[in-house]
């Protein structure tokens, strides 16, 4: 995000972005509305620097609560107020105009496909993919792929395209033209070939690689609404950890999930730590909303012990307000950022 232009609920219509400290302190010298904003957020930047500093998940997906880290100076002493505002789902300002930057993509595509023994395992061997540089890295478990056929989706030469496993990891690489994608994917997996309880494919064909990635993509339908399961839901979405720590959460949350008698597929962009499951809580009945609402409270914890976002995609929304407190100054709204650790005063 570069800059927004933006609308406050009075009226006040400001455009924000990279402001280098000298701006900064210019703004609030103008007063006036604008200089106002500027003004309280330096005070609360310098008021919670240090925490700020000290409890923010320095993690690739973190989209819930507010972007204070923002706020702070970077290594030049900038500060951009868009980057700020950007997830704050309309609670600040209304966005009118945003100015973004864009990333060539690379068209030319290779894809390794590699199969374990289960999603754990996967997960486990996600860090090490990383520095490859791959421009795709996903991940899905064989709940999903026993739904694509239990649903009838996918028929014929889908599934049979994967590597033997019970758990998977995309790999997918790119360049400007084939033959550069191909190397970097063939690179990648000379490193990987051999080891025990690692299958690989490589898939240099686009038709082939489109078949694969529809896999992939139908996590969402193929583990909704299966013939003959309880319903399942959302609710514990898109929560995202370090991806190095992604194996060992993913362990635990299975075992949350153990506990509370709760079935659930795992797949989502590994790459990023990011988990994606549909869950089947029982919404319909007292006991059940009462049984899930303890479960969100116990997966909260885990998510925040583990440094972890409760949101690493679509937000907080109201799916999660249950485990949301938002402050009165309503500068952020998650346990990662509640009065345990920064000393805030709870509502009367």
């Amino acid at each position: 995000m570069l800059e927004l232009e933006i609308l406050l609920y009075d009226g006040t219509r400001m455009r924000v972005g990279p402001t280098t400290q000298g701006e900064f302190e210019a703004k609030i010298a103008s007063g006036g509305r604008e200089g106002e904003i500027y003004r309280r957020l330096s005070s609360l930047r310098t008021k919670y620097e240090k925490l700020i500093r000290e409890r923010y998940a320095k993690i690739p997906r973190r989209v819930s609560g507010y972007n204070l880290d923002e706020l702070l100076p970077d290594a030049n002493g900038n500060f951009n107020l868009a980057k700020a505002l950007v997830g704050t789902e309309s609670t600040c300002v209304t966005v009118l105009e945003a100015k973004v930057k864009l990333v060539e993509g690379q068209l030319s595509r290779a894809l390794v496909v590699l199969g374990y023994t289960d999603i754990f395992e996967a997960a486990d061997h996600t860090p090490e993919v990383i520095p490859f540089g791959p421009i795709g890295l996903e991940g899905f478990d064989s709940v999903t792929t026993r739904n694509i056929l239990k649903k009838g989706l996918l028929q014929g030469e889908y599934l049979p395209l994967l590597p033997e496993g019970g758990g998977w990891l995309l790999v997918e690489f790119g360049g400007n033209d084939a033959a550069e994608a191909a190397e970097k994917a063939r690179t990648f997996l000379r490193t990987v070939e051999g080891r025990n309880g690692v299958s690989s494919r490589i898939i240099l064909s686009p038709q082939e690689q489109k078949k694969v990635w529809l896999i992939r993509e139908s996590g969402l339908g193929a583990n909704s609404y299966v013939p003959g399961d309880d319903p399942s839901w959302e609710g514990w979405e898109d929560s995202a950890v370090a991806p190095e720590k992604l194996g060992s959460y993913l362990r635990d949350l299975q075992k949350l999930y153990d506990k509370y008698d709760y079935k659930a597929a795992l797949y989502g962009h590994f790459g990023h730590g990011c988990v994606h499951n549909r869950v089947n809580f029982d919404l319909a009945t007292a006991a059940g909303v009462k049984k899930w609402r303890a479960f969100m409270e116990d997966a909260t914890d885990l998510c925040v012990r583990y440094g972890g976002s409760l949101s690493g995609e679509h937000g907080d929304g109201q799916a999660r307000a249950s485990i949301c407190r938002k402050c009165s100054a309503r500068t952020w709204c998650r346990r990662f950022e509640n009065s345990r650790r920064f000393g805030i005063p709870k509502e009367k």
